[in-house]
């Protein structure tokens, strides 16, 4: 499974990172990159006030939870 991890900020500088796992087992690190942007726009509709700055895609599991 990939994870899309965006970097989203508030524009008082506020930031933080969600992680958007797309469940398609077959889901390469490039699809990711292509529909990662469809999955953060869907976010971003449902999280009125952030705006993404930044997305990677990696496997799911290896970005460090804080």
């Amino acid at each position: 499974m990939i994870e899309v991890i965006a970097t989203v900020c508030m524009l008082i500088g506020v930031c933080k990172d969600v992680q958007l796992a797309m469940t398609d087992e077959k889901v390469t690190p490039f699809t990711c990159a292509m529909y990662g942007q469809a999955e953060l726009a869907k976010w971003s509709l449902s999280n009125p006030g952030w705006l993404p700055r930044r997305l990677t895609c990696q496997r799911a599991g290896r970005y460090a939870k804080a």
